[in-house]
């Protein structure tokens, strides 16, 4: 089993394309990520939501994900306060579990000083579990 952790923001409108790129230039030199595209299903609900910025991703193989998360957050935080203020932006951490056939999942304990940090930064958490293999 493997966890993948990464930052990510969007935009909070449909054209948010500026509030990104804002975003992004802010963000620059702080931390290391870039900005993105999804790819268009044609679907109404992802029209004009396709670009977003994304950390690089950090792998955890052992260990607690949530003391890495909070590392990370705690190096970030001034850059990330900094960056996302006043911005028409949504700012999420992202935990992704893989795991094989046959493995089973475990879950994590999000303690005080991470939930505090969130909410400091203005963010939500996103957990994802998927399985690979």
């Amino acid at each position: 089993m493997e966890f993948r952790i990464y930052l990510r923001a969007e935009g909070r409108v449909s054209d948010c394309s500026q509030a990104l790129l804002e975003f992004a230039s802010r963000i620059d030199g702080h931390i290391p990520g870039m900005l993105r595209r999804r790819k268009h299903d044609g679907s109404p609900l992802t029209l004009g939501l396709l670009d977003y910025w994304m950390s690089d991703e950090v792998r955890v193989t052992s260990g607690r994900p949530e003391d890495r998360l909070l590392t990370m957050l705690e190096s970030y935080e001034p850059a990330l306060t900094a960056a996302v203020s006043g911005l028409a932006v949504d700012f999420s951490a992202q935990i992704v579990v893989e795991y094989c056939d046959g493995e089973e999942p475990f879950g994590f304990f999000l303690d005080s000083p991470l939930l505090k940090l969130l909410v400091k930064i203005g963010a939500t958490l996103d957990v994802d579990a998927m399985q690979v293999g």
